[in-house]
């Protein structure tokens, strides 16, 4: 695990440089913010999107630099690897989950409305599983393929996860079945979180095995 951990840290330095890209979230909720729709869901499924779409740039530096020289010389196992990157991955989406829901609850406080507790907690389930959704996709590619030769399929998990958004407004029944779950607010975080970390267990398998056979 310490060794991971290593791993984790070894990616933040390596973003470090390019951190400033990471900013670009907070014009994106400040504008959020003033939209008299917005909600906490909002910030937060932006956080999650953007984080997964941001999270690609370790694999570019990875490649470009050839850093598993770097990785073996470090007595990095794949294992260590992998974990490591998915730590680095989840470690962003919950800092900027975090200052997204920061910035709601403000913007909701200017507006003298009430926070709702559960509202923060759904939104987290629900962020939770759209990014975990994507990364699942994105991960086990880049680490069997690298940057150059997966970013095109990448882009694949994004699309499905538009389609899954727009859906509703097209099929009816869709539309029912999703507000029927809204209604019970309870069984769709549990079962969000669930799924999101047999997803989870199962990506990083898939990812561990791809860069063993990449290696």
């Amino acid at each position: 695990m310490n060794y991971s951990l290593k791993m984790a840290r070894l990616d933040y330095f390596t973003c470090k440089p390019n951190i400033i890209s990471y900013f670009t979230l907070i014009p994106v909720t400040i504008i959020f913010s003033f939209m008299s729709t917005s909600s906490i869901f909002i910030f937060n499924f932006t956080a999650a999107w953007f984080i997964a779409l941001m999270s690609t740039n370790i694999f570019v530096v990875q490649e470009k630099n050839e850093l598993e020289r770097l990785y073996a010389s470090l007595s990095l196992t794949t294992q260590n690897i992998v974990a490591g990157r998915y730590i680095y991955t989840y470690a962003t989406f919950l800092l900027a989950y975090i200052f997204t829901t920061l910035v709601g609850v403000i913007s909701i406080i200017l507006k003298h409305e009430s926070v709702n507790g559960l509202d923060i907690i759904t939104s987290f389930s629900l962020s939770l599983f759209t990014f975990t959704a994507i990364i699942a996709i994105q991960l086990p590619l880049y680490f069997r393929y690298g940057y150059s030769k997966a970013k095109i399929y990448c882009l694949i998990p994004f699309v499905l996860v538009m389609l899954f958004v727009m859906l509703p407004s097209f099929i009816g029944s869709l539309a029912n079945i999703i507000s029927f779950a809204m209604e019970h607010d309870i069984f769709i975080n549990i079962l969000s979180i669930l799924i999101s970390l047999f997803i989870l267990g199962v990506s990083y398998c898939f990812s561990i095995r791809g860069y063993k056979k990449r290696k």
